[in-house]
């Protein structure tokens, strides 16, 4: 009885490793978006449209970031993006190219004190 408890323990703690292995690896080969906030005004509201999904940031304190993973199943086309301040400025643009099944794309958009946006790869 011990050896069959002890084999089902371990059982579960295998399947509980890959579980949660799986569920991390994931995160690393699933692409994602960073968005650093480097300007002194809250970012209201930070939206991405990419040719198969829509990603929203919600807002973004000054000097923080926020960074969301989207799905490898993408059409080809462009990121869109759409920045509302807590003034009420609006900042919108194209920035970069995606491919469908970029595995472990990182994309950092960056919002400068001047409210200008950059877009770098990594």
């Amino acid at each position: 009885m011990k050896i069959k408890l002890k084999l089902i323990a371990k059982i579960l703690v295998s399947l509980l490793v890959i579980v949660v292995g799986g569920y991390y690896l994931s995160y690393f080969l699933l692409p994602s978006i960073t968005v650093f906030n480097h300007t002194s005004e809250k970012i209201k509201q930070f939206e991405i449209t990419l040719p198969s999904s829509h990603l929203d940031f919600g807002s973004i304190a000054p000097g923080t970031q926020n960074t969301l993973h989207y799905t490898l199943a993408q059409k080809d086309g462009v990121y869109r993006y759409k920045t509302l301040f807590a003034s009420g400025t609006e900042v919108s643009g194209e920035c970069g190219y995606l491919t469908h099944n970029e595995l472990h794309k990182r994309v950092i958009v960056i919002i400068n004190i001047n409210k200008e946006v950059s877009c770098e790869w990594q």
